[in-house]
């Protein structure tokens, strides 16, 4: 989980505002010690209750909640979130890899595709490598196996890791079965080459 300060804007002053703000506070410790399902009740109430008013930095919050979402098995609403927080900053960090994340955990494969691929212009060499992975990842599981093998080669050249070549030796893999196929005497050769299979 990604830190998240706890700095509030201005002093609270009404009852609203003040239980706003001790419902964050809370939030930020249980977020702080990794209790994801504890803290999402106590950010959606800081955030209904003071989200809005300049108090807190929303986007923080939202960010975090989104976040906590994710960890916790929860991909569709952690999406929406962190669409909100793009919506609002686009340059925030990490906002690229947690909308491709949650987008692949949800299900949404193109959509995470895209989200990887803008991660992957303005990131880090050192983000590279896991970035090109996971978009490798993908793209073998949608059968598009050479733009699996482009990203996984790329990975492989950033950061030669073992979970890189399993990965790439798992497209070859399919590659080799799709060879072993066409030697099969049954198989229909000219219809694969027209369907380009």
């Amino acid at each position: 989980a990604l830190p998240l300060a706890a700095q509030q804007k201005k002093v609270a002053k009404t009852d609203q505002e003040k239980l706003g703000a001790r419902q964050f506070n809370e939030a930020i410790k249980a977020y702080s010690a990794g209790n994801h399902e504890q803290c999402i009740p106590l950010f959606i109430a800081a955030d209904s209750l003071i989200g809005a008013t300049g108090l807190i930095d929303r986007v923080k919050l939202r960010f975090a909640l989104g976040n906590s979402y994710l960890e916790t098995g929860k991909p569709a609403q952690a999406l929406e979130l962190f669409q909100w927080v793009s919506a609002q900053d686009s340059a925030y960090p990490f906002i690229h890899i947690q909308l491709a994340e949650s987008a692949q955990a949800a299900g949404k494969r193109p959509e995470a595709g895209a989200y990887y691929q803008n991660a992957l212009n303005g990131a880090k060499p050192a983000d590279q490598a896991t970035i090109l992975g996971r978009t490798g990842e993908l793209e073998f599981k949608a059968g598009r196996i050479k733009s699996a093998l482009k990203a996984l080669n790329g990975a492989i050249e950033i950061t030669p890791a073992s979970n890189y070549y399993l990965m790439r030796g798992q497209v070859y893999d399919r590659l080799a079965q799709r060879a072993d196929h066409a030697q099969d005497a049954k198989y229909d050769v000219e219809a694969a080459i027209h369907s380009k299979e």
